[in-house]
């Protein structure tokens, strides 16, 4: 499984970016040990930040696979945190939107309000556009390695 999850700027839960993410028990399904997903910020509202992100635009910039999610003992919604077994740090932003396009696919009955949810599942195909843009080397799924990832619809891929 693939992910999208959005790191705000300010936030009003104990996340630590690489370390631990919050989300409610709606993403729940979204998020299971082994979900590889890719962190975006949206647009900067405050410049106090700049200097703290890859870009004032809306962009991607790091990569991480969960390895185990947990209940939020202080919550009384059922929320939950993921936990990183890996996370890697773009050295540059990977922008959300090139060329007038936006690399995810927003389905037309969510134009309006796709960018709200902060955990949006997509496929391996958004994935592969992501990461290929990105400065980190994959080969099916593994970072660290000295190739980018080939990828072409209808490719199947094994990770």
């Amino acid at each position: 499984m693939y992910a999208i999850l959005t790191e705000n700027d300010i936030s009003q839960w104990n996340d630590i970016s690489g370390v631990k993410y919050h989300f409610p028990k709606r993403y729940r399904d979204y998020l299971l040990p082994g979900t590889k997903v890719i962190f975006y910020k949206g647009t900067l509202k405050n410049a106090e930040f700049k200097n703290k992100r890859l870009s004032s635009l809306p962009h991607y910039f790091a990569y991480g696979v969960i390895a185990r999610v947990e209940k939020d003992p202080q919550s009384n919604k059922n929320d939950f945190y993921a936990f990183f077994s890996e996370y890697k740090k773009f050295q540059r932003a990977v922008l959300a939107k090139e060329g007038g396009r936006f690399i995810e696919e927003i389905p037309a009955t969510r134009k309006k309000n796709y960018w709200r949810d902060g955990v949006r599942q997509i496929n391996e195909k958004i994935f592969f556009a992501i990461m290929n843009k990105s400065d980190l080397d994959i080969t099916h799924g593994e970072v660290g390695s000295e190739s980018k990832c080939e990828y072409s619809e209808g490719d199947t891929l094994s990770i």
